[in-house]
């Protein structure tokens, strides 16, 4: 009785130190994650951008979001600007519509 008992009390500790150690490799994964994201965000510079010159595709207000696209080699890149900066790029992309 006393063995089985003793069984029983390990079978449980040993569940919720499995349940235990899962929650812990999920919150060590999502820091992570989170401590890459912030660092690709924030201070990784990796340069995509080619030398030429860029034309405006199209300007996307609900993001802020503003697609460029190389004429000569047709790379195409999505960036997303602060305010004031949208607020300059669609004042030149609006004359810029005007003048055509």
């Amino acid at each position: 009785m006393f063995k089985i008992i003793l069984e029983l009390i390990i079978f449980i500790l040993s569940f919720v130190g499995t349940i235990t150690l899962i929650f812990e490799f999920i919150k060590e994964y999502e820091d992570i994650k989170s401590k890459f994201l912030d660092w690709r965000d924030r201070e990784c510079k990796i340069k995509c951008l080619c030398n030429h010159s860029y034309s405006i595709n199209y300007l996307w207000y609900r993001d802020k979001e503003v697609c460029l696209k190389c004429p000569k080699c047709n790379k195409v890149k999505r960036i997303q600007l602060d305010d004031k900066t949208f607020e300059t790029f669609c004042e030149v992309w609006k004359e810029e519509c005007k003048n055509r």
